[in-house]
Order: structure tokens, then sequence, then C-alpha cells
């Protein structure tokens, strides 16, 4: 039996390494909204971009074990993982005290 050749594309990443493949192309690779958000939240909360996309990274990563991260599927799963952080990171009008929207059943 012959071994199959593994692709670099399919070869599992670490988070520090797909960090690293990510933050030169942040900006072109994140959708529109997403950077713009990137930019806003990493000034609100002094930290850096990289620091939220760590971030981003390491609760999409908890939240889809069974997912891997490979070279090849990088780029989705950095705009997955920031759609995702956007949504559950508080907004301002949370911090703020703000009574959620009541809805009428």
């Amino acid at each position: 039996m012959k071994a199959q050749p593994i692709l670099a594309e399919e070869v599992s990443l670490s988070q520090g390494e797909a960090l690293q493949a990510f933050q030169g192309s942040i900006s072109a690779e994140l959708l529109h909204a997403q950077y713009h958000w990137l930019t806003a939240e990493s000034r609100r909360q002094k930290r850096t971009k990289t620091d939220l996309l760590t971030q981003a990274l390491g609760l999409w990563i908890h939240r889809h074990p069974e997912e891997r991260l490979t070279k090849a599927r990088l780029f989705n799963v950095m705009r997955d993982a920031v759609g995702e952080f956007i949504v559950f990171t508080p907004s301002r009008e949370t911090e703020l005290g703000a009574k959620p929207e009541r809805h009428l059943l």
C-alpha cells in the first residue's frame, strides 16, 4: 500500500500558527464590516487587533472542537470566528446598563 502524501493545506495549525499566517492580511481577508468593528473595538478596549483575534479564535476553537484548523480553511475560519466574537461580545449599550428590548409574544 502506497502512503498518501499530506498536502500542506490539510495539516492542522496551532492557534499561534493560524494567527501568524493571518496577521499579514487582516484587512484584506476579514469582511469589511468585521474589519471596521475590529478596529473600533481595539480602540475602545485599548487592546491590539491581534489580541482580539487571538481571543476570537480561541473561543471559536472551544465552541467547534470537531473542526480542524487548516491552512486551506484559515481565512473562512477567521471570518467565522470574528463574526461569532462580534455576536458574543457585549455591546456598549449592554455595558452602560441599557434595558433589553421587550418582545411581545
